[in-house]
């Protein structure tokens, strides 16, 4: 049995897929040398910054577990970099506003805004990548999450 934070990044990973079908959705990998002219979006497991709330009777572990979204597009005109983030930003948020419970999966899922810059991949490529934090709250009865 995986852990339900498991459960809840490979729903996520394949909700944002699904919205953005261009792009590249991935997890856990480096930064791309070259990044897909349509995008390219990686989900990690984000680092807790606080153990969870527990209620006792009956048991339960209350997460606010933190999902780090990092997106990067390089398009073949570098001035519509801006324009192709966004439209990577805004497919995130739409996959997530479509259903905020994942399926019955988390209680809520909210998305943080985060910052974001002009970046040159390893390929001298110019583009645009920008970071953005998925919080999904849930409970479970695993101290693990």
């Amino acid at each position: 049995m995986s852990r339900h934070i498991e459960d809840v990044i490979v729903e996520l990973l394949s909700r944002i897929g699904s919205a953005l079908p261009a792009a590249r959705v991935v997890r856990d990998e480096e930064w791309p040398r070259k990044a897909p002219a349509d995008g390219w979006v990686n989900l990690h497991e984000g680092e807790m910054d606080s153990p969870p709330d527990v209620d006792l009777s009956p048991l339960r572990y209350n997460w606010v577990w933190p999902i780090d979204v990092e997106l990067v597009v390089c398009p073949p005109n570098p001035a519509d970099r801006h324009a192709a983030l966004d439209a990577l930003i805004t497919g995130v948020s739409a996959a997530i506003e479509a259903d905020r419970q994942l399926g019955g999966l988390v209680e809520f899922l909210e998305v943080e805004p985060g910052a974001t810059e002009d970046i040159q991949v390893e390929s001298g490529d110019l583009g645009r990548g920008g970071r953005l934090t998925v919080l999904a709250q849930f409970s479970t009865t695993s101290p693990t999450g």
